[in-house]
């Protein structure tokens, strides 16, 4: 019943998936493809990683779909999709060499940033990260010898797939502590995507997957309100998200009204 209740949608965004805007290359990031020398944090220059032998610089170098690098102190990165002006990321672990002084402080505003949505603006050689009360200030080094795939889609698709929302706009949905709800579930099985929030029933719909983006058709659940992070995720799957996956199944879905990021509930899937 649902599946020919949702065929017209279905056949709609097949089409939509399939015509000229969803045929070129994803947007790249303006700092995609090259790495960056940190060159000032806040206004302050900054201190370099402590070496033990050549020189070093803070830099993060920049893929299509990756970044990585250091403030001055650990390598850190993770998965990121530019939608617009902004940079949406999902961080990644970072190693936990301790750093005291100015290089701890470059470390904490790095990571502010990069977990808030900046803004990105580049003149030339020159680029601006600004988001989470802090601005960064970089300048190209070179261009990257290991730049991800722009074009591809990187990892299994979602079909199959069940995913945990693990945070919205970059607040954490899976903690009791924070939001005393369970968090919502995101279950994908060929065509038909089931939306599961913290409320009676379930929302369904149907989705078609094209290189770098989720086309969806979801029906926005009776349950949620103006304003909540329920509300704000529907927004986000309804705007035909860019999607971005990692290693272990992690899924980042970015879209011009906001970012999520989900965990797949099969940790352990092959890659």
């Amino acid at each position: 019943m649902l599946k020919s209740a949702l065929a017209p949608l279905a056949a709609m965004l097949l089409t939509a998936s399939a015509g000229p805007a969803a045929a070129t290359d994803p947007v790249a990031s303006p700092l995609a493809g090259a790495t960056w020398q940190v060159v000032a944090l806040d206004g302050q220059s900054v201190e370099p990683p402590p070496s033990d032998g050549a020189p070093r610089v803070a830099s993060f170098t920049f893929g299509y779909r990756t970044y990585g690098g250091n403030a001055g102190c650990n390598a850190m990165g993770g998965l990121y999709a530019q939608i617009d002006e902004r940079f949406y990321t999902m961080p990644g672990p970072q190693t936990a060499m301790a750093c005291g002084g100015a290089r701890a402080a470059q470390e904490d505003a790095a990571n502010a940033i990069f977990s808030a949505s900046p803004t990105v603006v580049r003149d030339g050689d020159s680029a601006v990260l600004e988001g989470g009360g802090h601005r960064m200030e970089l300048r190209r080094l070179t261009a990257a010898d290991n730049a991800d795939d722009p074009t591809a889609w990187q990892g299994q698709g979602v079909a199959g797939q069940s995913y945990v929302v693990h945070a919205v706009n970059g607040a954490h949905t899976d903690g009791k502590v924070l939001w005393g709800k369970s968090p919502p579930r995101l279950r994908f099985t060929d065509t038909v995507v089931t939306l599961r929030l913290d409320c009676p029933g379930m929302d369904e719909g149907v989705f078609v997957q094209g290189l770098d983006t989720v086309y969806i058709g979801l029906l926005e659940p009776a349950c949620t309100r103006p304003g909540t992070r329920d509300a704000a995720l529907v927004r986000i799957l309804g705007a035909d998200p860019r999607t971005v996956s990692g290693p272990n199944g992690e899924l980042l879905l970015a879209s011009r009204f906001g970012w999520a990021i989900l965990w797949n509930e099969r940790r352990d899937r092959p890659k």
